[in-house]
Order: C-alpha cells, then structure tokens, then sequence
C-alpha cells in the first residue's frame, strides 16, 4: 500500500485504484439494479401483453358470439317477415279468391236468368209460330172451303144460267 487512494488485492496482488474499486462496484449495484428492472419491465410487459392478447381473444369471440347471436336474430326475424308475408298474401289471395267466386256466381246467375228469358223467348216465339202456322192452316182451310163454296155457287149460277137459256130456247 504505497499509495493510499490505491489498493492492492491480497488476493491476486494487483493494485487499483480506490475510486475505481467502488466505482465498479456502485456501477455493478447499478447495473444490477437496471438490469433487474429491465427484467422485471419486460417481464411486466410480457405478462401485459399476454394479458392484452387474452382480452383481445376474448373480444374477439365475444363479438363473435354477438355476431351469431345477431345473425340469429337476424336469421329469426327473416324467418317471422316471411311468415307474414306469406300469411298476408294466402289472406290477399283468399280475398281475391273469394271475389273471383262471388263474381263468377253472380255472371253464373245473370247467366242462367239469359238463358231463362232467353229459353222463355223461344218458346214464345215457337208458340207464335205455331199459332201463326194454325192459323195459316185455318185460313187457307177456310179459303179452300170458301172457294170449293164459290166454285159450287158458280157452277149452280152456270148451271142456272143453262138452265134458263134452255128454257129460253126452248120457249122460243
């Protein structure tokens, strides 16, 4: 120990300065104080961020859970809007059923009162030809015995009329 702000090593004999034995030493403390730090900051950061990926995965289904559970939904309400529409259309296609019948049964009952009047018609107007050919035959029936009458007056009147012109003849 020559010097007093150096220092030997009784072990290995190598002298150093005093300054730079506590120096290293406070440095080696630092250094393993950052260090242990650093550590335990990354060791923090990894845990966050583990932490982090596991909040983030369980977003992540829970917004997929969501997302079905408004597919669902969504699947759900397709299916009641469809019912309704077809349960709106059968009821408007009832309706429209339902007029289509009640308008034919109406055209079906003009129709058979036309044919009725018309059936009435024709039996009318076969009656009145009936009647006309009736009548026909009477008048012409008339007509030939009138005629056959007439024919007879004029052969009478002929005769008659021969008769007395042979008289007259005769007279003379």
């Amino acid at each position: 120990m020559s010097n007093s702000s150096t220092v030997k090593c009784p072990n290995c004999k190598t002298e150093f300065q005093l300054g730079d034995a506590i120096s290293s030493e406070i440095e080696a403390k630092i250094k393993a104080r950052y260090v242990e730090r650093f550590n335990k900051d990354q060791k923090d950061l990894a845990d966050k961020e583990k932490q982090y990926e596991l909040q983030l995965e369980q977003l992540k289904k829970q917004q997929e859970e969501q997302e079905k559970i408004i597919a669902e939904k969504v699947k759900l309400q397709k299916g009641v809007l469809e019912q309704e529409a077809i349960k709106k259309a059968a009821s408007e296609m009832q309706l429209q059923m339902e007029m289509l019948n009640k308008e034919l049964s109406e055209k079906e009952t003009k129709l058979k009162d036309s044919q009725a009047k018309e059936l009435q018609f024709l039996l009318k107007a076969k009656e009145l030809q009936e009647k006309e050919a009736q009548f026909e035959l009477t008048l012409q029936q008339k007509l030939q015995a009138e005629r056959e009458l007439l024919s007879e007056q004029i052969k009478k009147q002929e005769l008659e009329k021969n008769s007395i012109k042979e008289k007259i003849i005769n007279y003379k």
